[in-house]
């Protein structure tokens, strides 16, 4: 998975996202392994510790699917509820359908407003993608609506870029206007030490927060 620093640079345009992660699809999921990836089983447990445990039907979607990490992940921890994955490369969604764990994979941008209505799923994650969506607020309140009351998000956010986009100022915004209570917020950890873009030097938030309206 040859990267000359595209990872770091994390383009926010559709069309190279697009192409990058099409030709990356064949060899995405061995290349994140030899590189110590372990945030969708990290997301998984973390949003299994968060759902609500009333035994009812559970629905979650997995925004930015990929290949199926997430899915997979929440499936190996335990889940047995419908999984729905949207993600803009349509070779890496060829790979996630393949996995036979959602109940639909579809072409989608995040950039753009989510294609699910109100209060339609209970969870969300949403993991090793947000490098590539420029406007937080705008996403995060996209995955608040979706969610219904009570529901939880779960997403990843690489430090620097938290940083960056004040996602500090975001928290608080939507807490303040009752869109969400944060629940969980890591200090910065392990991304992807085994890259040596990446290294010791660019770390990881985890981000849980239960939906409110």
């Amino acid at each position: 998975m040859p990267d000359d620093g595209w990872l770091v640079s994390g383009s926010t345009s559709p069309d190279e996202i697009c192409g990058y992660y099409d030709g990356q699809a064949a060899t995405y999921d061995s290349t994140l392994a030899s590189w110590g990836y372990d945030a969708p089983w990290r997301v998984a447990e973390l949003l299994l510790q968060s759902l609500p445990a009333d035994g009812a039907p559970q629905t979650v979607l997995d925004a930015g699917c990929g290949t199926g990490l997430a899915g997979q992940a929440l499936r190996d921890a335990g889940f047995g509820g419908r999984l729905l994955g949207v993600d803009l490369s349509p070779d890496s969604i060829v790979r996630a359908a393949a996995r036979d764990i959602y109940e639909s994979v579809v072409v989608g941008d995040l950039q753009q407003p989510l294609a699910y209505e109100d209060d339609s799923v209970d969870g969300v994650v949403c993991v090793g993608v947000l490098t590539y969506v420029p406007d937080v607020a705008a996403i995060w309140r996209e995955f608040c609506r979706v969610a219904r009351p009570g529901g939880v998000v779960v997403l990843t956010q690489r430090d620097d870029i938290w940083r960056e986009r004040r996602c500090n100022q975001v928290v608080h915004d939507l807490e303040r206007d009752g869109r969400w209570v944060v629940v969980h917020l890591s200090p910065p950890a392990s991304y992807l030490p085994g890259n040596a873009d990446f290294g010791d030097d660019i770390r990881v938030r985890y981000l849980a927060a239960r939906v409110r309206r």
